[in-house]
């Protein structure tokens, strides 16, 4: 039996949903406003939320709503007038459907004859990958990223991993890995943007002993060292064009040819791709191919970015501040409302890693103090967050901006001029290099002639800030 809230103005829905669940041991009820969801949701578990949009709550609202769910349920959205916008955010936001009001007949008696099937083994194990990967996230969007994971444990179909730099790509590659039939076999990680153009294809093909210069010996390739196991490519956006071809038939086939030798070997892996570009604008572009982007998303997980995440913030904090506690043999630290007030006013454009990467600063800076408070912020953050909180007029008084960015202006927690300077210096230098890098798409050429730096100092800066290189074409 499943539980099954219908939320509209009137009972419309409800009456049809009624009359064809007869005989079908379903728990239906109503909702009227869409306030009363958290309630019902939190009193039992909702497996299904059919929702007509005739009550005048827009999707986004209602799918913030459903976030509060302890265990989140299926949605359906009816419509009287589609729109592709709400469509596409409602299935980013894992919607079963959205469907025009003429069509929900039929689909409800479908949906309905299965819905026992399609709510009991949906979830069995997604809520326990987090915490065997250390994987930290319980909002709705965390939850269908996991859910979709767990279900490509018992299938070696290709997955692609989408995600923002920084948002955790290769640890959902690690989990696929985990729990799939191949865990006892090897993760061949392979970071496609660090792959030299000359030596990409002896590097994932591996050569034959003489096959050039230096070769003085057989070198099986990260293709062959993933047989039986995964073959993760990060990055794989960064991928020339011509070992695309060649890459396209190994996933094929599975066999292949190393550079220089006679025959073809054989590797049975798995493939996982992570990539944080649009790969479907890239083959609108000719940067990518697309049937090499059809043979790789057979299925697809949609990381969401931290700034989308933020009711995780404590959970990430929590979890990274132990971490870097421990990290650098230092008494676990808890944190301020305050501390978190500010955290969350915060971008965070290079996600949960440019979290991580300031939590340890916070730790060291807090060395002595159980608590950590806002002014252990790095100040280029605090500066931003006044900045912006100044912009939007959303501060009701001096008192509340020092609260904020824990008092940024009084004399005890003022840097001194030279700190201060450097770390707004970094922070105009980090937003600058992202800039560029944006504007040139990756391409080294072209950001050279942009910034006028060398291909060395250029890519120094790249590495600094986290940007991925993309060879010069």
């Amino acid at each position: 039996m499943a539980n099954i809230i219908v939320l509209e103005k009137g009972r419309d829905i409800l009456n049809e949903i009624l009359e064809i669940s007869k005989g079908v041991p379903h728990s239906v009820c109503s909702a009227k406003r869409s306030s009363d969801l958290v309630e019902d949701g939190q009193e039992a578990k909702t497996d299904l939320l059919v929702y007509y949009k005739n009550d005048g709550v827009p999707v986004d609202q209602l799918f913030n709503r459903i976030r509060e769910f302890r265990s989140p349920p299926k949605v359906l959205v009816v419509v009287d007038k589609p729109d592709f916008s709400e469509l596409e955010f409602s299935l980013r936001e894992g919607a079963l459907d959205y469907i025009p009001r003429n069509e929900a007949t039929g689909f409800l008696t479908s949906l309905l004859g299965r819905l026992d099937q399609l709510v009991v083994k949906d979830e069995p194990i997604g809520a326990e990958l987090g915490e065997r990967f250390n994987i930290v996230g319980e909002c709705t969007l965390m939850r269908n990223c996991l859910n979709t994971v767990a279900k490509a444990r018992h299938s070696d179909v290709s997955v692609l991993i989408q995600g923002e730099t920084g948002t955790g790509k290769e640890l959902i590659a690690r989990a696929i890995h985990g729990i799939s039939t191949r865990s006892s076999k090897s993760l061949i990680v392979v970071d496609c943007a660090s792959l030299p153009d000359t030596l990409v294809e002896s590097i994932l093909f591996g050569y034959s002993k003489g096959a050039f210069t230096g070769a003085d010996m057989q070198n099986e390739g990260l293709v062959m060292r993933a047989h039986g196991g995964t073959l993760f490519l990060d990055e794989v956006s960064e991928l020339p064009l011509e070992l695309q071809k060649k890459f396209l038939r190994v996933l094929q086939e599975r066999r292949f040819r190393p550079v220089g030798a006679k025959r073809e070997v054989e590797s049975d892996f798995r493939l996982v791709a992570a990539t944080n570009k649009d790969l479907s604008q890239m083959v609108k572009d000719g940067l990518f191919r697309s049937d090499l982007l059809y043979r790789i998303q057979s299925l697809k997980v949609n990381l969401p970015p931290l700034r989308s995440r933020l009711e995780d913030l404590p959970l990430l904090i929590k979890h990274l501040l132990k971490k870097s506690c421990k990290k650098n043999r230092i008494s676990e630290k808890s944190f301020s409302d305050c501390f978190l007030e500010t955290m969350k006013c915060h971008d965070w454009p290079g996600n949960v890693r440019e979290l991580e990467n300031v939590l340890d600063s916070v730790v060291v800076l807090a060395h002595f103090s159980p608590v950590v408070y806002p002014e252990h912020i790095p100040h280029y953050i605090r500066v931003r967050v006044a900045k912006h909180s100044l912009h939007n007029n959303d501060m009701q008084s001096s008192g509340d901006l020092k609260r904020i960015t824990g008092g940024l202006v009084t004399r005890s927690s003022l840097p001194t001029y030279k700190k201060y300077r450097n770390e707004v210096l970094e922070s105009m230098e980090q937003h600058y290099f992202k800039e560029v890098y944006e504007l040139s798409g990756g391409n080294l050429a072209e950001a050279m002639k942009i910034t006028n730096l060398s291909r060395a100092r250029l890519y120094e800066f790249y590495k600094r800030y986290n940007l991925t290189k993309s060879e010069a074409h």
